[in-house]
């Protein structure tokens, strides 16, 4: 169409050999089965996810180290894990714009002091105030877990901040 001097190219590209993922290796796990860290990876979920949800809030996971075996055609990724401790719930309370009785929250709250934190719950929990201000005839809202992490005693203290959006 356009004959101004136009030029074709012809690109010829040399992928390179394919390699393979051989192994993932999990180093530094003591309280999470590398089995368990494995199947987070495959099911594209994150593996401090797992942590999280078994009170272990300090977890560290290195970037993935990559070594190539460039004579199988094959690699290895090295993850290091820093678990550290596992934290429990101390202190629960609400404040803010309450509709009812700080014991009325704890009432349905399924977090308990004590209990090893785990965040989903925390999540859950979130919601549930949510559902008892909309039983109140309130819809819009802000509900915040304010927490307090003592490194020393391994506990969480969580204050749910509730305030109404206007």
């Amino acid at each position: 169409m356009f004959d101004c001097g136009a030029i074709d190219l012809c690109f010829l590209i040399d992928e390179g050999p394919k390699f393979t993922v051989k192994k993932i290796i999990f180093k530094g796990n003591q309280k999470i089965a590398s089995s368990d860290l494995l199947a987070a990876i495959e099911l594209k979920e994150a593996s401090g996810t797992l942590y999280y949800e078994r009170g272990m809030i300090n977890i560290r996971i290195s970037d993935p180290k990559i070594d190539i075996i460039e004579e199988d055609g094959h690699i290895v990724i090295t993850f290091s894990i820093e678990e550290g401790p596992t934290f429990s719930i101390g202190k629960i309370g609400v404040s803010g714009d309450l509709v009812a009785e700080p014991k009325d929250y704890q009432a349905f709250l399924k977090i308990k002091t004590g209990e090893t934190f785990v965040r989903s719950k925390v999540a859950a929990d979130m919601q549930r105030i949510h559902d008892f201000h909309k039983k109140h005839g309130h819809t819009d809202l802000d509900v915040t877990p304010a927490t307090n992490i003592d490194s020393e005693r391994f506990v969480v203290d969580i204050i749910w901040q509730i305030s109404k959006i206007n």
